[in-house]
């Protein structure tokens, strides 16, 4: 699975800026120095969260950024793509196959819905269950594999 730092910078910032917007907007410098990000890569990274619809930016002497949305209505899976970020775990990192003639190897399904639940979970949890904690419980199902692999 490759997720770089650009998609979990971009979940940081957005999780900052909602749980710091409600004194107005808010500035990338002072995202940049609680969450010690570089300003030029958060500029980067608001640049592709301001395309996607995610944020408005506020110009003046006190402007900065604010969502655009609830946060309970911005999804992670949503702030991930902002950035272009693919979370793709399959080798192939394509449906066509990843061995010569396009065949598809004997695991690939198994990394195929692997990647499926994750793209499922990122687009379950809000920005809102984010800043909450509400990130997902383990369900019991998930208590026994986590009990397995301990």
């Amino acid at each position: 699975m490759r997720l770089t730092n650009k998609g979990r910078y971009a979940v940081m910032a957005m999780a900052d800026l909602a749980s710091n917007e409600n004194t107005g907007p808010v500035s990338l410098n002072e995202i940049s120095l609680r969450q010690n990000i570089s300003l030029p890569y958060l500029e980067q990274i608001f640049q592709d969260l301001r395309k996607f619809g995610l944020v408005e930016s506020v110009r003046g002497a006190h402007g900065g950024f604010r969502l655009s949305r609830p946060p309970e209505e911005i999804w992670i899976g949503d702030i991930i793509s902002s950035v272009e970020e693919v979370v793709d775990i399959t080798r192939c990192q394509a449906s066509d196959g990843c061995l010569k003639g396009n065949a598809k190897c004997l695991t690939h399904d198994l990394w195929a819905d692997l990647t499926s639940q994750i793209d499922g979970f990122l687009n379950s949890v809000s920005l809102n269950d984010v800043i909450s904690g509400n990130t997902g419980k383990l369900s019991n199902s998930s208590a026994q594999v986590s009990a397995h692999l301990s």
